[in-house]
């Protein structure tokens, strides 16, 4: 089945997202690294509260390009316990709930702030 026009359309828009609003991150994992070029999001939602209170409740992703994601040996999934660095030198510990990017060849990778 070939791509909607909408779906040929975000596919070609990537790489423009990538090069407006991405920045270069360090990944680890041990004593492996590499640097790669993603984009952070944040999401957000209000909670209600059992006491009538609402609470926001947020959450940070990078995505990037799976390809990108390679230690030398080919590309690799994303794995909890590694880590990005962003170019200010703060560090997130990637969680284990990452999942490709439907047909877009990208991880989105959620991440939680070290000593937040």
């Amino acid at each position: 089945m070939s791509d909607s026009i909408f779906q040929t359309a975000a596919k070609a828009a990537i790489p423009a997202f990538y090069a407006v609003g991405g920045e270069i991150v360090t990944y680890t994992r041990g004593s492996n690294t590499v640097e790669l070029t993603g984009t952070r999001n944040r999401l957000s939602t209000d909670a209600l509260q059992t006491d009538g209170v609402y609470t926001r409740v947020g959450r940070l992703e990078f995505t990037c390009k799976q390809a990108d994601l390679d230690f030398g040996a080919g590309a690799t999934d994303p794995q909890r316990g590694d880590t990005i660095t962003d170019a200010d030198g703060v560090v997130y510990d990637v969680q284990d709930d990452f999942e490709p990017l439907e047909q877009s060849g990208e991880w989105r990778i959620p991440a939680v702030e070290v000593d937040a």
